[in-house]
């Protein structure tokens, strides 16, 4: 191949233009929320010169494989590459920006186009408790499809030697392999992973640190697929005695005010607010929405190489949905960090719902210890929904009239006709009064001192719990299969004779599958008419 690039793996020059001068960055030491330079060089051993050469390049989850995007990036411009002269072969310096995220870097991808030779840039610092056995994690990325990674490992000092394996220097690194990929217990390198196509699992990586140690190791993981380089990561662990563990979190639920979305001005869509408002929660049909999550942690350890994944779920109260995006963060110690999907969310046909989910895991947590590969296996957001692993988004709301009927539909996972797992619930007729009781005043004045919004207040689920049941003469109607995994009802009832102009009603739809119970949360706001 007449181009190439002569930066090799891992070795990409970062620079800091903030600094005077401007001084190069090791990529263990990028700071969140900060510019960089970055710098790579290609090489042509063709006769010819290149013209126009385009390199791409992208940023993606702490990991080996090609899932991406280009957030916080500026794309190279295309140089033209001198020839081959005299046996020495023509070179280019390529240059882009990066602006980091607020949770960490992630990895950093380049691709000489449109499919030539590929590099990468990753590495992530990880404190380890001494003396005990640790496990860390990073993902691979399955290709267009089924394919057999091999994974290889080397330990090394850091800045210094390698260290053989088996020896008494060595802190016997072990790879877990995802359920149903490979070896069923922690196992050495090299190991095989029989990856399914477009899926993206997370793998562990077993360390034991010495007692009493203090220098850093360094775990390469390398990844092939039949012999070709498919990328690497670089776990550097530092010895930490007496080390808490991370714990990072999200507000569950399923209107979890943690789940962020924006529109295409950057505007936020609020959760449960009145349809035609100002604070207008629906979204338009069959539009890419921008979507992000807040996750916090209650430790004073960071959440280092935290897993987020971005999910859309159809039908308000399905559980098979589509993965979005996967990103790795670093939530500093007790604090929150915004993160943000490479990806957009985007909303329903018209008349249809479609939900927003988010999972997270983080390997040295007690909480956060599942890693979805679908959406059938998110953590329930309800199990605790103060301190979960995973959060749902799927709040929507219609105008209703006094004394007249109503209805909605929804969709879920298909199920037999005759056997409907389905209940609905009215959860609560909102008077004015809820809004001056001691609790709805006290939960206030605790969001307005956060910099919370307080519109929507009646979806707190501790204010909902103690609102009074009311008979909106509630139907379930038939549920029809549209599709092999989909199927259809309404939902309908009436608005009470007595109801008044502001009224707002919860009807709480939940459908019961064989392992899980998923909500859905339609809002009835009374309109004069």
């Amino acid at each position: 191949m007449p181009l190439s690039f002569i930066t090799k793996n891992q070795q990409f020059v970062l620079v800091d233009p903030s600094t005077t001068p401007a001084a190069t960055v090791n990529p263990e030491a990028t700071l969140p929320n900060h510019l960089y330079d970055v710098f790579l060089v290609i090489e042509n051993t063709d006769s010819f010169e290149a013209t126009n050469v385009q390199v791409n390049v992208w940023h993606s989850a702490f990991g080996i494989g090609r899932m991406a995007g280009t957030d916080g990036l500026t794309q190279p411009a295309p140089v033209n590459v001198p020839p081959q002269a005299y046996g020495i072969p023509g070179t280019a310096t390529i240059s882009f920006t990066f602006l980091t995220p607020p949770g960490g870097h992630g990895c950093l991808g380049a691709q000489i186009a449109p499919s030539g030779a590929y590099i990468g840039q990753n590495v992530t610092v990880i404190s380890c408790p001494t003396g005990v056995p640790s496990t860390l994690s990073f993902v691979v990325f399955g290709g267009p499809a089924n394919e057999a990674m091999v994974l290889t490992l080397t330990e090394s000092i850091q800045n210094g030697a390698v260290i053989p394996a088996g020896s008494s220097q060595s802190w016997k690194p072990l790879l877990i392999a995802p359920p149903g990929t490979g070896p069923t217990v922690p196992t050495a390198a090299p190991i095989t992973l029989n990856l399914a196509a477009e899926a993206f699992y997370s793998v562990g990586l077993q360390v034991t640190v010495a007692a009493g140690a203090s220098t850093a190791h360094v775990f390469r993981v390398v990844g092939t697929v039949a012999g070709q380089f498919e990328g690497e990561v670089d776990i550097t662990v530092n010895p930490v005695a007496g080390l808490a563990a991370p714990d990072p979190y999200l507000t569950g639920g399923y209107q979890s005010p943690d789940i962020l979305i924006f529109d295409s001005a950057n505007n936020p869509v609020p959760l449960g607010g009145q349809p035609n408002a100002v604070w207008d929660t629906l979204l338009i049909p069959n539009t890419d929405y921008k979507l992000a999550v807040v996750v916090h942690n209650d430790s004073s350890t960071p959440a280092v190489n935290t897993v987020v994944r971005f999910w859309q779920i159809p039908g308000g109260i399905a559980t098979n949905g589509t993965l979005i995006d996967v990103r790795t963060v670093t939530v500093p110690a007790n604090s929150s960090v915004q993160v943000n999907s490479n990806f957009p969310f985007h909303s329903a046909p018209p008349g249809q719902h479609c939900c927003a989910a988010v999972s997270i895991y983080n390997s040295q947590s007690k909480d956060a210890t599942v890693d979805p590969v679908t959406a059938s296996q998110i953590p329930d957001p309800n199990a605790n929904s103060a301190h979960s692993p995973s959060a749902w988004r799927n709040t929507d709301s219609i105008f209703v009239f006094i004394g007249k009927p109503w209805s909605f539909s929804l969709q879920g996972t298909a199920l037999p006709t005759a056997r409907v797992p389905l209940k609905v619930t009215a959860t609560a007729k909102l008077a004015a009064t809820l809004e001056t009781t001691p609790a709805a005043l006290a939960l206030r004045q605790t969001l307005r001192e956060s910099g919370a919004a307080t519109d929507s207040l009646f979806l707190a689920p501790t204010l909902r719990a103690t609102l009074p049941v009311i008979d909106l003469k509630l139907n379930i109607g038939v549920v029809k299969p549209i599709s092999p995994t989909v199927a259809e009802f309404p939902v309908s009832g009436v608005v009470p004779s007595d109801a008044k102009v502001g009224d707002r009603y919860l009807v709480s739809v939940a459908a019961t599958y064989e392992n899980r119970t998923v909500e859905f949360l339609q809002t009835l706001y009374v309109k004069a008419g």
